[in-house]
């Protein structure tokens, strides 16, 4: 019999209506050598209440509370915390598949893995990124090229909900508290360095329930540039690491919807802002509009590109913001 602890940690932060279904979901799991560590991060709502009846019903639930300090905070504290040789990182309003941990465990175990990632359900339908099992060696330089382009390139990989990691990969990396956006994408890439095998599966069996609708053009103008000035950080801190070119393409691919929703207000600090950073120089000297993606953004890439912000504004005013109009429109 397997007989690892698996420790379950989900930062708690105003998830009343949601908050039960999660700790249940891992509670019924079919495998049982859990603990869960659940950071209450300064919640105001009826959330600590909830979890602090269920932590009175299950003694293998934990919970600490601290005041607000976000996500990344809390997650590093569970890190902390927690004493299973494997890690599991849940989101509060997400739920597990009962076999969720005992399928990645065992995975992880027979295959000698650090890592184990699977499909999804996004609301209530399959969301299969992996269509084959695949198990990377990444000892092998050739593949771990293969792997960081995998984690560079593709959205699956970045988020850090729903894989079982191998405790001793995580060492003392920590998320990037100084970050609000990326830091699953930056704490993944991190660990990866010291991960020597990685495997992907085609259950699914994590729930997430985010609702995303896309581009949010309503972001208050702060929002905006805080997101623009992680984006900066992040990406600075990737060229000098991996592929500078590769990680060019995707950090103008990042920045451009950005800088778009800049265009609904008149204040232009963070456009000097971004001119002036070390990263947005080196893409404009290496990336060339033949290297640019053609979708729905190939406009938006070259204004940036080329620095046309005033051609950028007239794009978002007569093409993006009425279309934005539109959608709204037909949802309701």
């Amino acid at each position: 019999m397997i007989e690892n602890i698996v420790s379950v940690i989900i930062p708690l932060y105003n998830a009343e209506k949601y908050i039960k279904r999660c700790i249940l979901s891992i509670v019924n799991q079919t495998y049982k050598h859990l603990e869960i560590i659940i950071i209450n991060d300064g919640s105001t709502d009826k959330s600590l209440d909830i979890i602090n009846c269920l932590k009175n019903k299950y003694d293998y639930i934990k919970v600490y509370t601290q005041k607000n300090k976000g996500v990344s905070s809390a997650r590093n504290e569970g890190i902390k915390k927690s004493t299973g040789e494997y890690i599991f990182f849940a989101d509060a309003d997400d739920f597990l598949e009962p076999s969720c941990i005992q399928i990645m465990l065992e995975e992880a175990i027979s295959l000698k893995a650090d890592i184990i990632r699977s499909n999804y359900y996004l609301k209530n339908k399959n969301v299969y990124n992996f269509k084959e099992k695949k198990i990377y060696d990444i000892t092998n330089k050739e593949n771990r090229k293969k792997i960081e382009n995998l984690y560079l390139n593709t959205y699956f990989f970045n988020n850090v909900w729903g894989q079982l990691i191998k405790r001793e990969i995580i060492k003392n990396i920590k998320f990037d508290i100084k970050l609000k956006m990326g830091e699953d994408f930056k704490f993944n890439l991190e660990i990866l360095n010291n991960a020597k095998k990685i495997v992907v599966i085609t259950d699914c069996l994590y729930n997430y329930t985010y609702n995303t609708n896309g581009m949010n053009y309503n972001d208050s103008l702060e929002k905006i540039e805080k997101k623009i000035k992680d984006i900066c950080s992040i990406y600075e801190w990737l060229y000098h690491r991996f592929n500078k070119k590769n990680v060019c393409k995707i950090f103008l691919r990042g920045l451009s919807p950005q800088l778009l929703k800049v265009n609904e207000y008149k204040n232009n600090d963070i456009i000097k802002f971004v001119e002036q950073q070390n990263i947005f120089i080196n893409t404009t000297k290496m990336i060339k509009i033949s290297d640019l993606n053609m979708n729905k953004f190939y406009i938006v890439y070259v204004l940036v590109l080329k620095r046309k912000w005033y051609m950028l504004r007239m794009t978002y005013f007569f093409t993006f913001k009425p279309i934005k109009k539109i959608k709204d429109i037909i949802k309701k």
